[in-house]
């Protein structure tokens, strides 16, 4: 029997939302480039699996185009999905079968280009041009759409995967997904409501915490827990935390001076007494007085 397993993924500093600014589906034969951009979101079926497209998105700041081709070599075409049911005496039995249909996953592989060069690449696809290496391209990338989405319904794309730029891994995955792996150090997702793709969460490896970065914060996260478990519950309550519910807990006026020096300062104003260091001074606010020592030059 052979065991294996993989370490947990560290946790992110950061990650972003990025922005689908386009999908441009190359023409199918007897047709026209089809822009789909933001302005008009075409419904989920529009894009096939075996179609070729550019994807643009946005994202830290840079604007990446990502040249889509059909993968063929991920769906197997014996392949079946088997639904398991269990019998009354607790024996697990497939329950019905039906084929996994390459039509049904829409994967797709290719490369990231240059501004410089992607429209070119475009008109290359167009013709069936079969793509070569070339000094333009960034990177690569692997992608898998779920849903080319809705602007008249308010349905953003969806879509999740991996493209590098430079050498720079890049991850983007759904804001379900991401929650379904979120770790107690990786940051929150906050709704962006003026965001169509806040549905989507991207990072790059950079974004990753390393080893020691990861051991501070978890030190840091269960001091933290144990300082709360630690407290009094009522010291959580509103009553005991918002100057708004108890004014007691509003910052009083900023305490005089003591008398004492007062006095001596506006005496001796030529420099030669100066207060100790290693000796507190006195404070009418408080609950305890304190002698206040004073040094003199010789």
């Amino acid at each position: 029997m052979i065991i294996a397993h993989s370490s947990p993924a560290r946790s992110l500093k950061r990650f972003a939302h990025p922005s689908t600014l386009a999908v441009e589906i190359i023409a199918r034969k007897g047709q026209q480039i089809v822009p789909l951009s933001k302005r008009s979101l075409p419904p989920s079926n529009t894009l096939r699996h075996d179609d070729t497209f550019r994807l643009t998105i946005s994202a830290f700041d840079e604007i990446y185009y990502l040249h889509l081709r059909p993968n063929d070599h991920l769906i197997h075409p014996a392949a079946r999905i088997n639904y398991y049911d269990t019998s009354p005496d607790g024996h697990s039995y497939i329950s019905h079968s039906e084929p996994l249909l390459r039509q049904s996953v829409k994967a797709y592989w290719g490369e990231v280009i240059h501004a410089s060069h992607t429209e070119t690449r475009m008109r290359e696809n167009a013709v069936g041009v079969v793509p070569m290496p070339h000094s333009s391209e960034l990177g690569w990338v692997r992608i898998v759409i779920h849903h080319t989405g809705d602007m008249e319904r308010g349905l953003p794309p969806e879509y999740e995967g991996a493209f590098s730029v430079n050498g720079v891994v890049h991850h983007i995955m759904t804001k379900d997904s991401y929650l379904r792996t979120k770790t107690d150090l990786d940051p929150d997702v906050s709704q962006v409501l003026d965001n169509l793709d806040s549905s989507l969460v991207i990072w790059r490896e950079s974004d990753v915490m390393t080893a020691e970065e990861e051991r501070i914060a978890k030190r840091e996260l269960s001091d933290s827990a144990l300082a709360h478990q630690s407290s009094c519950g009522h010291d959580r309550l509103v009553f005991n935390t918002s100057p708004q519910s108890n004014p007691i807990l509003l910052p009083g006026p900023p305490a005089p001076d003591s008398w004492l020096r007062a006095m001596l300062d506006s005496r001796f104003r030529n420099g030669t007494v100066y207060a100790r260091d290693d000796v507190s001074i006195g404070n009418s606010n408080s609950g305890m007085s304190t002698k206040q020592v004073y040094s003199f030059k010789a």
